[in-house]
């Protein structure tokens, strides 16, 4: 059984990090990156490619889409086929494509707040407008919660075309439950509003319940009539 080291931290001062471009003796409070050793697996597979001295263009495999579903079907216990993956270099290229596909210039992108501030840019740069459903703070709990009646009075605005749902959230840690999740996305799709969901987080939940990947939901509910089905490599 191999053993990993996430105890060890590594200096990553001065070696082009965003995350550590700080002053010396300043500590970094902003982007979440990693500073332990990644597994011996990843450095061995990395430093096999640097030993064969070419880094052409290459292709996404099919192992790598059955990698993915074995992993959510042995992490989250979901299925997901291999034919709905389609490989993006990150989240906001994606979303990018996205609000490009789905939408037009001046539509309403609504959003809970707090939320990852990335995603304002990637809207904002595409011409739409963000639309910002605020969540009320528990100071009690110290947890947000989401405001029902302004989600919905956003959602029904007929300038409203996409809903983002960040999934665990971001930056609040919320792992929102499957019937929190059902309410979200009956209400898109009562006012005809695409939703579309970044999980990119959902590996990282440390306690409690696992996160419910919205793909896993009922395809009842899934399914909203005023969006066609689309070939992934259009976007």
């Amino acid at each position: 059984m191999t053993i990993y080291d996430f105890t060890t931290n590594l200096d990553r001062r001065h070696t082009n990090s965003i995350k550590w471009r700080v002053k010396d003796g300043e500590l970094p409070l902003t982007i979440a990156d990693m500073d332990f050793r990644v597994a011996p697996e990843i450095e061995a597979a990395m430093q096999a490619k640097v030993v064969r001295g070419n880094f052409g263009y290459e292709y996404t495999p099919d192992e790598y889409f059955t990698a993915v579903a074995s992993w959510y079907q042995q992490e989250h216990g979901v299925d997901v086929a291999p034919a709905w993956m389609q490989y993006v270099s990150g989240v906001i290229p994606a979303l990018t494509a996205c609000l490009n596909y789905f939408t037009a210039p001046g539509d309403g992108i609504v959003m809970l707040e707090p939320i990852y501030n990335s995603f304002f840019g990637a809207i904002e740069k595409t011409g739409r407008k963000v639309v910002a459903s605020q969540q009320d703070y528990d100071r009690e709990n110290h947890a947000y919660q989401i405001n029902w009646a302004d989600l919905e009075e956003k959602l029904a605005d007929t300038k409203t075309r996409m809903f983002i749902i960040c999934n665990p959230h971001n930056p609040t840690g919320m792992v929102w439950s499957k019937m929190d999740l059902e309410r979200m996305i009956r209400l898109a799709n009562q006012y005809g509003v695409l939703v579309v969901a970044d999980e990119i987080h959902g590996d990282l939940v440390i306690e409690g319940e696992d996160y419910t990947p919205t793909f896993s939901l009922d395809p009842v509910i899934l399914s909203n009539g005023n969006y066609p089905r689309i070939n992934l490599q259009d976007l």
